[in-house]
């Protein structure tokens, strides 16, 4: 009985004294609640690095995405021979469409697919394809969804194999960057004798010549958690490619600029007729019948090209410009050739676009009476343009419908070119700001001026004269 009590007064003051020496309850919360807190702040600190380190992270790809993506553009730049920012001079090079908004293409010479093709052939001149077709083009493309404001920029030409060549299998489309600003981080400064072109996060500053670019792209990605990131980076490159179409342009537009329709006073004529008004049309024939013909040892249409291509260097600035072809079979589907939808006002771009486009200008198939008769009709109705320049062979008629004496001719019957123009000119041209349209002909390979002819029937009644190469 006495060893049962013991045992139990041991077990009692053992309880007692662990009761003496353990936490209490205000003191466990406390503990609790430091521990919390000391637990809450590493958390804080950890996911802080962590949330630092995932910015960081995707800065540097963005950073690394559009130094690959600059690299890429400056050096094709750097391979390519012209450098084209206009949708109709890219159009008149290439019938593929553009899906989107064109930044830049550039036109790049033939290509040596392998390394012999370098060595000379049969002609003693290098292997080179010349089948590529379309220049290499870089296009903006919005976000397909339409909750997301940012663009993503394509490339469309040639694939490069391994090697680093250009291969001429069939062109491809491929996104070579993602998440481009609506609008640019900062704005870029263009040197003298550049022009500034700007779709939504991309500037570009193209020489005058389609020679040079610098170019800049703001980036921006949105990822829920991490916020806004944004990049910014700009380069230049300057073609290494000499294209001897464009060699001999230095000088153009350098002194452009002039009150009067161009720059040298002394020589403003076009195949010897005076140019007097700031907006000019040339309507030229390219057809067939007058291939056989050479002017001092060049073929009509490379004569007629020289022509064109020294009056188009030696008009002004600000000078309101438009070139036709008379051919055009409607009836076979075939339209003429325009270089521009509508006269534009030189300006350096463009005057080195209508340049370009003289150049690759192609023989045509045949006067269509009724295309080349609308088109002139069109050119005498266009009150942005005071001088028209005709010039052709024996294929160009001289009668048409005449749509303009309403009065007397409602039906629009048939009369003689050079009387309807008239009756326009003295009844709706004469009353415009404007004033009236003058109309001069150049009678090509015979003597096309005489009254009962087209040309002297143009010039005439519209106030022009009639001059014959031969």
């Amino acid at each position: 009985m006495l060893g049962f009590n013991f045992q139990k007064y041991l077990i009692n003051k053992s309880l007692s004294e662990e009761d003496e020496d353990g936490f209490t309850l205000a003191e466990l919360i406390v503990a609790s609640a430091m521990a919390f807190t000391l637990l809450g702040a590493a958390y804080f600190f950890l996911n802080s690095s962590m949330r630092m380190n995932k910015i960081s992270k995707r800065n540097m790809e963005m950073n690394s995405n559009l130094q690959e993506t600059l690299t890429e553009i400056t050096d094709e730049i750097r391979s390519g021979t012209l450098l084209i920012t206009d949708l109709e001079e890219y159009r008149s090079l290439c019938k593929a469409p553009i899906n989107g908004e064109l930044l830049l293409a550039i036109q790049f010479p033939a290509q040596a697919l392998r390394a012999s093709d370098y060595k000379p052939n049969n002609d003693k001149s290098p292997n080179l394809d010349t089948s590529f077709g379309c220049p290499i083009s870089y296009i903006l493309k919005p976000n397909p969804d339409p909750d997301i404001q940012d663009h993503t920029l394509y490339r469309y030409g040639p694939p490069i194999n391994e090697k680093g060549y250009y291969t001429n299998q069939a062109y491809m489309t491929k996104p070579i960057l993602y998440g481009v600003k609506s609008s640019p981080i900062k704005k870029i400064d263009c040197e003298v004798n550049t022009f500034l072109k700007e779709i939504k996060g991309i500037q570009l500053c193209i020489g005058e010549f389609g020679k040079y670019a610098e170019i800049s792209i703001s980036t921006e990605i949105n990822q829920p958690g991490s916020g806004k990131s944004q990049a910014y980076i700009s380069s230049s490159a300057f073609s290494r490619i000499n294209d001897f179409n464009f060699a001999d342009q230095i000088s153009i537009g350098r002194n452009a600029k002039s009150s009067g329709p161009c720059a040298t006073k002394d020589a403003c004529d076009f195949l010897g007729q005076p140019i007097i008004s700031n907006g000019v049309t040339f309507a030229i024939a390219t057809n067939s019948s007058l291939y056989p013909l050479t002017f001092g040892g060049l073929s009509y249409l490379d004569f007629m090209k020289a022509e064109l291509i020294k009056t188009v260097e030696n008009l002004s600035d600000g000078e309101t410009l438009q070139i036709i072809t008379l051919e055009g079979r409607e009836r076979f589907g075939e339209g003429i050739q325009q270089l521009w939808s509508t006269p534009k006002k030189l300006n350096l771009d463009r005057r080195r676009y209508a340049l370009n486009w003289i150049s690759n200008l192609k023989p045509g198939r045949g006067i269509g009476y009724k295309t080349a008769m609308h088109n002139l009709a069109k050119v005498v109705e266009d009150k942005s343009i005071g001088q028209l320049f005709v010039v052709s062979g024996p294929g160009l008629p001289n009668y048409a419908n005449c749509r303009f004496d309403i009065q007397n001719n409602p039906a629009g019957e048939t009369q003689q070119l050079g009387s309807c123009y008239k009756k326009y000119n003295q009844e709706i041209r004469a009353n415009a700001e404007e004033g009236k349209i003058r109309i001069d002909t150049i009678s090509i390979g015979g003597n096309w001026c005489r009254e009962t002819n087209w040309g002297g029937e143009l010039a005439i009644n519209m106030g022009g004269k009639c001059t014959v190469i031969e």
